[in-house]
């Protein structure tokens, strides 16, 4: 009897992430339960009862504007604090790591080199310590959007070299204006 997984190309190719999918509501339920310590109530995406003008703005030497943002709406509900920030970065881990899949099945590697470079960034001490974290929306929306953006421009190159383009100035003068 031959398995199943051999009859299907579409679940031999993406076995990994269904696994992924399938144990995700375990896995966030886990992390749920973690609960904020320390400088995790110092940051903005924490309930804070300040004014938002005060945190809006550029603060000391850095500015984070979405996180005052967030931080305001968390204090008119902190009952969902920090389970809306576990949610929140959770999810973009999750995307995060759909996306590493994809840019590498992108990039041509070989089916056992995107799951073995997929797993080991859903499950790497790096980045899980930043997914237990209640205070890091931030670290893992900039990898999100900074991944959307080298997919982006794997695009846009890929497309112009199937245009022909014979020099670098005519691929990317288009950018500048």
């Amino acid at each position: 009897m031959n398995h199943p997984k051999a009859n299907n190309p579409w679940i031999s190719q993406y076995w990994l992430l269904i696994i992924i999918v399938l144990t995700a509501p375990l896995a966030l339920y886990m992390v749920v339960q973690i609960m904020p310590v320390g400088d995790d109530f110092i940051y903005f995406t924490a309930p804070y009862p300040k004014n938002l003008h005060d945190r809006l703005f550029p603060f000391d030497s850095w500015w984070r504007p979405f996180d005052a943002l967030y931080g305001h709406y968390i204090e008119a509900h902190q009952q969902l604090f920090p389970l809306l920030n576990h949610i929140i970065i959770y999810s973009f881990h999750l995307a995060n790591t759909f996306i590493v899949y994809f840019l590498l099945r992108q990039l041509k590697n070989s089916l056992t080199a995107v799951n073995t470079t997929t797993l080991l960034f859903y499950i790497t001490p790096a980045m899980l310590g930043t997914v237990f974290d209640t205070d890091d929306i931030n670290q893992v929306a900039c990898l999100c959007f900074d991944m959307l953006g080298l997919i982006a421009y794997l695009q846009f190159t890929r497309l112009y070299e199937a245009k022909d383009v014979s020099s670098k100035q005519q691929l990317y003068l288009p950018l500048a204006g």
